[in-house]
């Protein structure tokens, strides 16, 4: 009998080994099935951005196409740096015309961009009642230039005038 567990137990732990031995092997496949499984999602991420980058180069290149035939229209318009010297006497003479104490000023030159185009900035300040104001505005918006009012700050004084100040870019090729 004696001889029957030692069978028994010899057996059940060959068995119990084998399991555990098993066990452990499955344990180190599906760890590395795993890490593998992450790996394959971070290339497949990485290839979708890709894609994603390659079709926003081709819509950039695509639309690089139409702005430079938009440029050759638009360049034409705006005036040269050199045709923007007389300004400030001219939108000072038209500011007194409506009624507007006008002062204006360059205060530095804007970079060029890679099509050429570049501009002027400037500082503004004026004092009038509030309709001399709009109407000196209205005028500044029929000028043959393309001013961009960066910043504008209105305030009203006393006997309703109206003092402000701004500044901005006016655009050149």
């Amino acid at each position: 009998m004696a001889s029957f567990h030692r069978q028994v137990f010899t057996h059940s732990g060959i068995i119990a080994g084998g399991t555990i031995f098993l066990a452990l092997i499955l344990f180190f496949l599906v760890r590395d099935l795993k890490a593998r499984t992450e790996g394959a999602l971070v290339l497949n991420s990485a290839i979708e951005a890709k894609i994603i980058t390659i079709h926003s180069l081709a819509a950039l290149k695509d639309d690089s196409v139409k702005a430079r035939a938009l440029l050759a229209v638009f360049s034409p318009l705006l005036p040269l740096k050199e045709d923007l010297i007389n300004l400030p006497k001219e939108i000072i003479r038209r500011a007194k015309a409506l009624g507007v104490d006008a002062s204006f000023a360059y205060t530095g030159e804007a970079k060029k961009s890679q099509a050429g185009l570049g501009g002027l900035f400037f500082t503004m300040t004026t004092s009038s009642s509030y309709s001399a104001f709009a109407a000196f505005l209205h005028d500044l918006e029929t000028l043959p230039f393309f001013i961009r009012l960066q910043s504008l700050d209105v305030v009203r004084g006393e006997r309703d005038r109206f003092s402000a100040t701004g500044s901005g870019q006016i655009f050149s090729r």
